[in-house]
């Protein structure tokens, strides 16, 4: 467990997943770099599963989709 948890691949592969299932669609090509930032973001804030949710929330992604669904 601790192999898999502090594995790169896994942490990014975990973000990637988390990020599609809050915004509640699959992901698109011009998605690439708001994910890679909120990868970026949540592993300089600690790593931790909240760095994480925190940095989708407050990510152009999910403003965007949020303002998506609005229209």
């Amino acid at each position: 467990m601790d192999l898999l948890a502090g594995s790169p691949r896994i942490q990014e592969s975990f973000t990637w997943k988390l990020a599609q299932f809050a915004i509640g669609r699959p992901q698109v090509a011009a998605d690439t770099r708001i994910v890679a930032n909120i990868h970026e973001n949540s592993m300089q804030n600690g790593g931790t599963y909240q760095a994480l949710m925190t940095e989708i929330v407050l990510s152009d992604l999910e403003q965007l989709t949020a303002k998506e669904i609005d229209e």
